[in-house]
């Protein structure tokens, strides 16, 4: 028989998974929103339209506010964005965008995060979108001959430059 504790929280969690599930929705549109602006954009509008700049200045604090807030009631119950970058890629937590060669990064392993997951309590409640790193394609052995080809045609070269 389980514990009734665990089996309580269980319950919790599963009780919250669908208004959790629109809550994060609510959170990408604020980190889209917070996004949407460049610093570029930011100061050109610096030498021209200070009006705008404070307007858009209080309008900006309000989205982060409102983002801050929701964060930590998300948190609350037990929310939490889940962004595992460096992890190794596991199909079952993690959607796979795309692959790409990174002579750094290990192969196998999450490289970007293209969109940011969530977690109540330590099950997936949206897998977190990246981009994994994939292992560069395996180079065709060269022949002996080729090598030894290789090898003359730098020897004459270097002949040739005395």
């Amino acid at each position: 028989m389980q514990n009734p504790r665990r089996e309580i929280e269980q319950t919790k969690e599963f009780a919250i998974t669908s208004f959790a599930k629109d809550l994060v929705e609510v959170q990408d549109n604020f980190r889209r929103a917070l996004n949407s602006i460049s610093e570029e954009e930011l100061g050109k509008l610096k030498g021209q339209h200070l009006e705008k700049l404070r307007l858009y200045g209080t309008f900006v604090e309000g989205v982060v506010m409102t983002q801050q807030i929701m964060t930590s009631i998300m948190r609350k119950h037990g929310v939490a964005e889940y962004v595992p970058l460096g992890e190794k890629f596991n199909p079952e937590q993690h959607e796979s965008m795309y692959e790409y060669l990174d002579p750094i990064k290990a192969p196998g392993t999450i490289g970007e995060v293209v969109q940011v997951g969530y977690r109540i309590g330590k099950r997936i409640l949206r897998a977190p979108k990246v981009a994994v790193v994939k292992r560069p394609p395996p180079q065709p052995e060269k022949k002996e001959e080729e090598v030894a080809s290789k090898e003359d045609k730098e020897k004459e070269k270097s002949d040739n430059n005395k």
